[in-house]
């Protein structure tokens, strides 16, 4: 795309489902925000626009973190940014990895999710740790691949 921004591909490039992580309001808009929030917002907009009009899964990550951090459980900073439309699951998750503690693995393979689309906030944390395991096959499934592109 010429602006730049994110979109789901098609063809043999074409995701089996995006998965957004930690797409939460504390990291998106307001005092907390990561640096570069809005073209993040715009971009994680078009991957979203793009997976729901192709009618590819989206399923979100949503980070419980610790009492008085910006993500508390039941505070508004916890809240997802775009609301999960129904269908779309919420995993809950309280560690990095998105895998771990969860029921992601076992949502994937009930809908036999191959490969994966993934964007979200704190690359360098909680989205690497989610595309690490998966990518190395450590969840115990297939190496996914994101298939996002700039």
């Amino acid at each position: 795309m010429t602006n730049g921004a994110m979109s789901v591909t098609t063809g043999d490039d074409a995701a089996d489902a995006l998965l957004l992580v930690d797409v939460q309001r504390a990291f998106i808009s307001g005092p907390d925000a990561v640096p570069g929030h809005l073209d993040l917002q715009r971009a994680v907009a078009v991957l979203l626009k793009n997976a729901r009009a192709a009618a590819v899964p989206v399923i979100f990550l949503q980070n419980d973190g610790p009492v008085g951090a910006p993500d508390e459980p039941e505070t508004d900073g916890w809240k997802l940014y775009f609301s999960a439309q129904p269908g779309e699951p919420v995993v809950r998750k309280a560690k990095d990895d998105g895998f771990e503690g969860t029921d992601l693995e076992s949502l994937l393979r009930s809908r036999q999710i191959e490969t994966i689309a993934i964007c979200g906030m704190l690359s360098e944390m909680c989205l690497a740790a989610t595309a690490r395991t998966d990518g190395a096959g450590t969840s115990g499934r297939a190496r996914g691949r994101v298939v996002a592109r700039r």
